[in-house]
């Protein structure tokens, strides 16, 4: 059977009866398990999710998702910010795929920075600054093609970061510790290019439209570096379910040295996040909803260049006019 099909009986159970239903159920594999162990956890019954969890690593000795999930869940830290310290990101943002990944988000950034500078940037949740920083190379930073750089980033040791290479390369810059909705409603002035990567996914919808109506009177270009997310008709379905435990598992393994790192400071919240709701609930979608979203704010101008692959998703720049 495959995973979808094997997860298929435990959906069944949760259906009829809740997340409380699940105590007496039998996992016929280790992601039926951690099927059981997540829908556990999204309706508030820690410990059978735990069971769950425990018996999906005794079924899988080998799959590091199912040990990461299982301490996880020990812990119990549901209200734990992705980003609060940002130890965890920066570790998962230089490893694994993300190597790959941001250098080739850099390229695309700084080509846009060669054909419009000088200019004036705005960078909405920079993080550590791993994309922005990339991007201002030694080029570009001699060439002149980036006169000042807002910063919008609500975690401080990160902006900390940011600000303090910023200023050993000379770059002028301004650092905004908030996040989006506050910083339009005090902001003055335009810039000549905001991006946004990988940042704007952590935004409801709802605000998201906001922001995205207030980046257009605001900025002559927006660059946005998204995922083109996969979608599903239940996002609590086993067909969803086996998708996100097969995806996550190829992330997890990417790591070695900083798995338990990322894994339990980002990568496995994110994932019951997607089951659970709450602090760490991103809002994906695919390409064509980002293109979507930002014609609807009033971008005439809008396409996607695809910038590679990646286990999660393939990557795409968003570029709005």
């Amino acid at each position: 059977m495959n995973s979808a099909t094997d997860c298929e009986p435990i959906w069944q159970i949760y259906r009829e009866g809740g997340a409380g239903a699940l105590r007496d159920v039998t996992p016929v594999s280790s992601r039926a398990a951690l099927y059981a162990a997540l829908l556990a956890y999204a309706g508030g019954e820690l410990a059978v999710a735990r069971v769950h969890a425990a018996r999906a690593a005794e079924m899988a000795p080998g799959s590091v998702l199912s040990q990461e999930i299982g301490r996880y869940l020990r812990q119990d830290r549901r209200d734990a910010s992705l980003y609060a310290d940002g130890e965890a990101f920066a570790a998962f943002i230089r490893g694994g795929g993300n190597r790959f990944l941001y250098e080739r988000v850099a390229e695309a950034l700084r080509g846009h920075y060669r054909r419009q500078g000088p200019i004036r940037l705005l960078d909405i949740g920079v993080g550590d600054g791993l994309a922005l920083l990339s991007a201002l190379d030694e080029r570009v930073i001699g060439a002149g093609l980036v006169g000042h750089v807002d910063l919008v980033e609500p975690s401080a040791p990160m902006l900390a970061h940011v600000t303090a290479e910023l200023e050993r390369r000379g770059v002028a810059y301004t650092a905004h510790h908030t996040t989006l909705e506050p910083f339009a409603q005090k902001a003055e002035g335009r810039w000549d290019v905001a991006q946004a990567t990988f940042s704007l996914q952590c935004i409801p919808p709802a605000l998201r439209a906001e922001g995205l109506a207030w980046l257009r009177r605001r900025c002559d270009e927006l660059l946005i570096a998204e995922f083109d997310a996969v979608t599903f008709d239940d996002e609590h379905g086993p067909a969803r379910a086996a998708f996100l435990l097969e995806r996550y598992e190829r992330g997890v393994a990417e790591y070695m040295e900083d798995r338990t790192l990322v894994a339990q400071g980002f990568l496995v919240p994110i994932l019951i996040g997607l089951f659970s709701g709450g602090v760490n609930q991103n809002f994906e979608q695919p390409v064509r909803g980002w293109v979507a979203a930002c014609e609807q704010a009033g971008f005439s101008d809008v396409r996607a260049e695809r910038l590679c692959g990646y286990w999660w998703s393939d990557a795409y720049l968003v570029i709005a006019r």
